[in-house]
């Protein structure tokens, strides 16, 4: 299924992604999916959440600036070779993965990744 990302730069620094979060939080905005990325200054922190417009306020309240794109979200059996059936899928579609983050639900069977494509409806239309 397609949904909206939420991508916030932070300082790297201790405590910028507790003071987020909590002020997410404030606003009841429950974050669904996250991925962090850093660098020597800043971490990229990726989100889905259950309500984009009141993190975005909430992120605005904060004073952070942040960008929305469009992901695909996919359930994808937990077993070897699962990923590698979906990632050839798009592939043979001439579909190109940006970047992928993902986990397995618990008590196993099922991975929720959250893929990011060049052509995420086309995406979407193969695997969500």
């Amino acid at each position: 299924m397609k949904d909206t990302q939420i991508s916030v730069f932070l300082p790297n620094k201790s405590g910028e992604l507790a003071k987020m979060t909590s002020h997410l939080a404030r606003f009841n905005v429950n974050i669904r999916a996250i991925s962090v990325s850093e660098s020597i200054d800043y971490g990229v922190v990726r989100i889905i959440v259950n309500d984009v417009d009141r993190a975005g306020a909430a992120l605005a309240d904060l004073g952070r600036g942040f960008i929305t794109t469009p992901v695909v979200v996919a359930e994808i059996p937990d077993r070897p070779g699962a990923l590698y059936e979906v990632s050839q899928e798009l592939a043979d579609a001439g579909i190109n993965i940006r970047y992928i983050y993902a986990t397995v639900t618990p008590g196993g069977g099922v991975a929720m990744a959250v893929i990011s494509t060049d052509d995420d409806d086309r995406a979407d239309e193969l695997i969500g």
